[in-house]
């Protein structure tokens, strides 16, 4: 088991500016379910 909290929970950080989004998907779902919609906020959020 990793250690690391962000590798235990497979955090993934897109961007390098701006205010944090954090997505939360629910149960039975992953972080796919966010892949049409970050793209838009690449450039100005982290």
């Amino acid at each position: 088991m990793p250690s690391n909290i962000r590798q235990r929970n497979h955090v993934r950080e897109i961007g390098q500016q701006g205010p944090v989004i954090l997505y939360g998907h629910g149960f039975g779902c992953n972080q796919y379910m966010w892949h049409r919609i970050t793209g838009a906020f690449e450039g100005t959020h982290h």
